[in-house]
């Protein structure tokens, strides 16, 4: 404020510079209760996104455990095989063993998949 301005030229630019800032305040709560209400949208969408990351997780720990039991059972049966001397026992354990190796490759992307889950923060 120049020395040289009258008190009303003082006042206007003062009631100007209020005017201002009220409007600028009105349009910060205009933007600050927008933004609280798009953060609890990602609130609720970041809960919905680790309730169904949790469910995937209980889904292949379940997947991987049937692996197990189907390596167990492919162990047995191989081992029946063996002692079978015909070519088409051979041939069948061959065709297991195929089977062991793919459900061994789908075993190791479902715990792939489980370690990715686990680093983003969700207990698998």
């Amino acid at each position: 404020m120049g020395r040289l301005q009258s008190e009303e030229a003082i006042f206007n630019a003062c009631v100007r510079k209020s005017e201002m800032l009220a409007l600028d305040a009105e349009r910060a709560s205009g933007e600050i209760q927008k933004l609280a209400a798009a953060a609890v949208e990602a609130e609720v969408e970041m809960k919905r996104g680790a309730a169904n990351l949790r469910a995937a997780a209980r889904e292949l720990r379940s997947i991987e455990s049937r692996t197990y039991a189907m390596d167990n059972k492919a162990t047995g049966l191989l081992n029946d095989l063996r002692v079978l001397p015909s070519k088409e026992a051979v041939a069948l354990r061959e065709d297991v063993a195929v089977t062991v190796d793919k459900v061994a490759v789908h075993r190791n992307a479902a715990l792939a998949t489980l370690k990715k889950i686990f680093k983003s923060g969700i207990e698998v």
